[in-house]
């Protein structure tokens, strides 16, 4: 009797994500900045997935499909791509400024496509140890969340708990990162082959967690329709707070302004005290702004700078070596320049060029 009643709470926590996809994308046409509309997509990816493995788990314990179908398997590249969707949103949500998102963004999703190859290769017959699927997912999993996690903290400060949406935002992130710990250890019990009944108890309070998150998640939009709006206000809050009163945007604004106008970044010995000292900030809060209004470092930032400016030179010049090029936009090597150019634009720097001698070639026909 138990088992049905929790199966059911499973289906309709199923049922309640799906209905979570439904309103983001009904608010899809409404929203109006580009930005939210990738948050709102990759809120709809992560709705979904976890509706995926809700319903398989709920079909699975009401025999709706049969327990040795190969159905079970769909649940692990899902379980691992949810991990970069919670942190992308997480990312995205507090970014103060704009910014594209690189191709290598990507990355993040090859081992839920490296899961899902060796999923077909298990349906297939191939043993390749369906426990050792699964830890490798919850893993991806769990990373994704610490990283999430530390996104949050890093992000407010203790005033802000104060507030009961940010309150609700943690207890959120919380409530998942309890689900994936428990999915791991009854993966990683079931390996050593531990009791059913340990196993079982604690798939269920996976699965009880899971639903109680989305659950919340539906509770805290309804009750909160502009939920994304105010935890951002209240990050760029504390952001304010941490630069002593400044405007995170327009700092952001003037940092941007002042690199593309000097191009300061094309010598090599360009540093992150020259900002500072030419804006009249200090190191800290240009760390800062680029920090969180980037998403990324202020290395990784100049270093894409120094990308864009390489580009350049070989639309404008294709016979020019690399090194010569990699000295002239403020690389000290060759292979700094080859993985900083890989990383920003997904291909290396002969890819580059060789597709943009035969762009060019086509034309010319």
């Amino acid at each position: 009797m138990a088992e049905r009643v929790l199966t059911a709470l499973v289906a309709f926590s199923a049922v309640t994500a799906l209905l979570l996809v439904v309103s983001e994308i009904a608010r899809l046409p409404l929203r109006i900045d580009p930005f939210e509309k990738s948050r709102t997509v990759v809120a709809c990816l992560a709705h979904a997935s976890v509706a995926v493995i809700l319903g398989l788990s709920a079909a699975l314990h009401a025999d709706v499909v049969p327990a040795d179908s190969p159905l079970h398997l769909v649940q692990l590249p899902v379980v691992a791509a949810i991990g970069p969707l919670v942190w992308l949103y997480f990312r995205g949500l507090f970014l103060v400024g704009r910014q594209r998102l690189s191709p290598s963004i990507w990355l993040h999703f090859a081992p839920a496509l490296l899961i899902a190859g060796l999923s077909v290769l298990e349906i297939e017959g191939a043993f390749l140890g369906v426990y050792l699927l699964v830890l490798i997912a919850c893993l991806i999993l769990a990373g994704y969340l610490a990283a999430a996690g530390a996104v949050l903290w890093r992000t407010f400060d203790r005033s802000s708990f104060q507030k009961p949406v940010t309150r609700a935002a943690f207890l959120l992130w919380a409530l998942g990162a309890l689900s994936a710990l428990l999915f791991f250890n009854q993966q990683l019990l079931g390996a050593f082959q531990i009791s059913h009944g340990v196993l079982h108890a604690m798939m269920w309070s996976a699965l009880v967690s899971l639903s109680a998150t989305v659950l919340l998640q539906y509770f805290v939009s309804a009750r909160y329709p502009d939920v994304r709006q105010a935890l951002h206000q209240e990050a760029s809050r504390v952001r304010r707070s941490r630069l002593g009163g400044l405007d995170a945007d327009v700092v952001l604004r003037r940092i941007a302004d002042w690199m593309e106008r000097e191009r300061p970044y094309l010598d090599e010995d360009f540093r992150i005290a020259d900002v500072a000292r030419a804006l009249s900030l200090t190191v800290h809060q240009v760390s800062e702004v680029v920090n969180s209004g980037m998403g990324r470092s202020f290395k990784n930032y100049v270093n894409a700078l120094r990308v864009d400016a390489a580009r350049g030179y070989i639309q404008a010049e294709p016979e020019r070596g690399f090194l010569s090029i990699a000295m002239a936009c403020g690389f000290n090597s060759k292979s700094a320049f080859n993985r900083s150019f890989l990383q920003a634009t997904g291909v290396t720097p002969t890819v580059f060029r060789k597709r943009l001698l035969q762009t060019k070639s086509d034309s010319d026909r």
